[in-house]
């Protein structure tokens, strides 16, 4: 099925009022469910009336009324009391404030607020009295608490109970006045989607005078134009609007295709003309084309013989006169090159005597620089000995200097050594002698305690019976004391004989000391001679290195010689070569009607290996070394 625009639009007019008559319908549906005493609305007040009917409002304090009158008989304390009280206190302040910042009207606000000005009383009453009272068992602020809980309640309860009348009026009030409203905007609702309906219809019916129609006229135009029927104007080009700018633009494109056929006209008018030209314009490029074949053939000739190295030949034959200048510079290019083929042979003969006397100086300068550096060759590996022997001998010099400085130390630290074993026997001498004091005063007192013992034995003889005891200890006494002597003279024996033993190893020891000092003397003699020896060495050392140092920059520089020699030797017989091969080349030219006889005789090849390079492999061996 070919959908069109005229069908296009009718399905769209068609979907249009289908959609209107769907929205308009669901839109009554949906405002009978939720319009006052509909079903949405029924099942919604009769949930809020079973909460109402189950659950005490928060701002009703029955149930903080009957946990009073409950908890009179309970024993619990303060804290027990208010914290089972704050759920409900909490739930009444918030409703409270719910309520003041609501939009009720202000009869209702007033009616809630005396409602809850008797609450806080009762509030009050409870918390700084009753629960107080209950905590301590004190039953009469309890009944008198009590009491005035109930006339609060009672207060409390008769504003609610105006309160309840009043809003269930408010709710009446609202809901009739929300039937009303529902009613007219289902009216409003209805007479919209009719208007919105009819503008649809109106629409179709005008876009398809207005739109359908002209652009199935102007389609109908463009398919006659496009079989080329340019002779009817362009139809709706008065209308100002879309259409109108549409014709406009076929009428354009009207005009193009006149032009074009105009154009197609005088096109085939200037290709007849143009052709007869062209074929005019073959004609003389055919007799051209046979002039540059004539100058093409002399040039081939003429080139040829160049390319066989005959510089005598020339363009005799007049060609066209276009050409006649070409033939004219052919010429005089040839005669030129010849000259300059001669000036070139003469040159290359005075080239290549040059070239035989640069190389003969260049042989002879090569042999020379290789005696050059084969004696320095021979001077290098000498310094180079000598820089090892003395390089040597300055280590062997350290080495000797650091064994005299170690052994220097130990003849100090023996010295050292010995100074103190003279010290300490010098001690034991002292010690000898005081002991030999001590054995004598030790002797001293076993004679004295002999003749003590003595003396005892005479006073106990006397004293007879009495003194027979004393006197058996008088003579334990004595032998004694005389033990002590006998030991303190054999002590003393061995005193002496430890003392003369003493004194002739401290005889030994200060000779011994005596020799070490004489030693460390000669020892530190020596360590200045070696010292010396390793200085001049060492200097020897510096010196020849910096001799070895110019030697190997002359080595380095003869080296360089050599290069720039070979280099110059190599250039020299290159030289040669390229005169000989010049002069080859330009002896096959034939000059003038003659044949160029240069003739260069190439030089022998050097059969032995080149001095410089030579001399290079010589360097290298001595200071590979």
């Amino acid at each position: 099925m070919n959908l069109t625009i005229a069908r296009a639009l009718n399905t769209f007019g068609m979907a249009v009022v289908v959609g209107c008559l769907i929205i308009a319908g669901a839109a009554t549906y949906s405002l009978q469910q939720l319009r006052v005493g509909g079903a949405a609305y029924s099942n919604m007040i009769a949930g809020k009336d079973l909460v109402a009917d189950v659950l005490p409002p928060p701002l009703y304090v029955i149930e903080a009324y009957l946990n009073a009158n409950m908890i009179v008989d309970e024993k619990v304390t303060l804290e027990e009391a208010r914290a089972r009280f704050a759920p409900l206190r909490k739930d009444f302040q918030d409703r409270r404030a719910v309520w003041a910042a609501s939009e009720l009207p202000p009869h209702l606000k007033s009616e809630v607020a005396n409602s809850s000005a008797a609450a806080e009383k009762f509030w009050m009453v409870l918390e700084d009295k009753y629960l107080p009272a209950i905590a301590k068992g004190d039953r009469a602020i309890v009944t008198t608490a009590g009491r005035d809980l109930t006339i609060l309640y009672l207060e409390h309860r008769k504003a609610v109970d105006a309160l309840v009348i009043d809003a269930n009026k408010f709710l009446a009030k609202a809901e009739a006045e929300a039937q009303d409203a529902s009613n007219v905007w289902q009216t409003v609702l209805l007479a919209t989607a009719g208007l919105v309906l009819v503008g649809v219809l109106v629409g179709v019916v005008v876009i398809r005078s207005r739109v359908i129609k002209p652009i199935l006229g102007m389609a109908d135009y463009m398919s006659r134009l496009a079989t080329g029927k340019y002779d009817e104007d362009v139809p709706f080009a008065d209308r100002s609007d879309e259409i109108g700018e549409m014709a406009h633009a076929v009428a354009v494109f009207r005009s193009s295709a006149i032009e074009r056929m105009e154009a197609r006209r005088r096109e085939d008018q200037t290709r007849d003309a143009t052709e007869a030209e062209r074929q005019r314009q073959e004609a003389l490029e055919r007799e051209a084309d046979l002039k540059r074949q004539r100058v093409v053939e002399a040039l081939a000739t003429g080139l040829d013989h160049i390319a066989r190295g005959d510089l005598a030949f020339r363009l005799n034959d007049p060609l066209a006169p276009e050409y006649e200048k070409l033939r004219g510079d052919f010429n005089a290019a040839i005669g030129a090159l010849s000259g300059t083929l001669q000036a070139i042979s003469t040159a290359t003969e005075s080239v290549h005597s040059g070239a035989r006397d640069i190389t003969s100086a260049a042989d002879d300068l090569a042999r020379r620089t290789e005696q050059q550096a084969a004696a320095l060759e021979q001077t290098s590996a000498a310094l180079n000995g000598i820089v090892d022997a003395v390089r040597k001998t300055s280590e062997m010099s350290e080495k000797a200097r650091a064994a005299v400085t170690a052994a220097k130390q130990e003849a100090d630290g023996s010295g050292t050594i010995v100074r103190d074993a003279i010290t300490a026997m010098d001690t034991i001498e002292q010690s000898s002698r005081q002991i030999g004091e001590i054995i004598t005063m030790i002797d001293e007192i076993a004679f004295q305690t002999n003749l003590l013992a003595l003396n005892a034995g005479v006073e106990a003889a006397r004293a007879g019976d009495a003194g027979r005891g004393f006197a058996i200890v008088a003579q334990e006494v004595r032998a004694l004391a005389q033990r002590s002597t006998e030991a303190a003279k054999a002590i003393k024996g061995l005193i002496s004989t430890s003392s003369s033993q003493i004194d002739a190893g401290v005889g030994l020891v200060r000779h011994t000391g005596e020799a070490f000092h004489s030693i460390g003397e000669q020892v530190a003699r020596v360590t200045v001679l070696v010292e010396a020896i390793a200085t001049s060495a060492h200097e020897q050392s510096v010196s020849l290195r910096e001799v070895n140092a110019a030697v190997g920059q002359m080595d380095q520089s003869t080296q360089q010689n050599a290069a720039m020699v070979d280099e110059t030797t190599s250039a020299s017989h290159s030289l040669t070569d390229k005169a000989h091969d010049l002069g080859r080349l330009v002896g096959k030219f034939t000059l003038d009607g003659m044949r160029s006889a240069i003739g260069l005789a190439r030089p022998e090849s050097i059969g032995h290996e080149p001095p410089v390079l030579s001399f290079g492999k010589r360097i290298a061996q001595a200071f590979s070394r």
